[in-house]
């Protein structure tokens, strides 16, 4: 019983970079009825805005894209404060989202590939330990591609619109389902000099897919798919101390306010 250590325990990822442990949350099967199907959807939507919010930032640090064969290599820590609201909704259990838990942090690292005909292809990768017994990394795994309807000149700006698939993979003791965010997004940015500004936004769609013949609960407490649109906008700016390395922050707005910092090797 011990591995029902969350709401949702494919929310690991979430829980981990906090510096939570599996054995800390076992409340689901210490209280199976401390808690009602109204209050423990608005939990794991809670959860799932704040994985969108995490997941969908720090795709760029520039709406420019890369000539065919040119390169880039990123990494970029994103961190969103929780807001007061967003903890203990369940007041009769604890919360992974506690009084003591009010930033969650993630980094990951992007790759970039320049393509034929105003095509980029970019990939993210972060993993973290579990913690716990038993142990194991949590991975996130994303890509997509990238498409330039504006390419920038002294007097235009770069305008890039790109479509991105993310899914998040957990040690087999955690296997209850799967979480995946879906990304449409549109940035627009102008460089001067040594300093890029940049802007834009977009949707993000997460969903988290239970299965609910490993979840050893009453039947009824948990629904098999969670889905949470989550629109979210983003300004920037990027500075280029010398001609390979970059280096951006940006802040990421919606229903909850993240922030990006990165660095990054570019050949262009």
């Amino acid at each position: 019983m011990r591995k029902l250590s969350m709401v949702a325990v494919m929310l690991v990822m979430i829980l981990a970079a906090t510096g939570a442990h599996a054995q800390n949350y076992n409340w689901l099967s210490d209280n199976p009825n401390a808690v009602t199907q109204n209050n423990l959807d608005k939990q794991i939507e809670v959860l799932l805005q704040l994985f969108s919010s995490l997941s969908g930032s720090g795709f760029v640090n520039t709406a420019a894209l890369h000539k065919v064969g040119g390169i880039d290599v990123r990494a970029s820590f994103v961190g969103t404060p929780v807001p007061e609201e967003f903890r203990d909704i369940i007041p009769t259990v604890p919360n992974p989202l506690d009084s003591s838990v009010n930033f969650v942090p993630f980094a990951f690292l992007h790759g970039n590939i320049g393509l034929p005909a105003n095509f980029e292809v970019y990939g993210r990768f972060f993993t973290l330990p579990t913690g716990g017994d038993p142990g194991g990394n949590v991975t996130l795994l994303g890509g997509g591609l990238k498409y330039g309807i504006l390419r920038g000149n002294l007097a235009a700006p770069d305008l890039t619109v790109m479509a991105g698939y993310q899914t998040v993979l957990v040690p087999e003791e955690f296997d209850f389902g799967s979480i995946s965010t879906l990304s449409l997004k549109a940035y627009i940015s102008k460089k001067f000099s040594f300093i890029t500004l940049y802007g834009g936004g977009g949707y993000d769609r997460t969903t988290l897919k239970l299965k609910l013949e490993k979840i050893p609960l009453p039947p009824g407490l948990f629904k098999e798919k969670y889905d949470v649109d989550y629109p979210q906008g983003t300004v920037g700016f990027m500075l280029s101390p010398i001609p390979v390395l970059n280096i951006n922050g940006d802040l990421n707005f919606g229903e909850l306010t993240s922030f990006t910092i990165g660095a990054s090797l570019s050949v262009r």
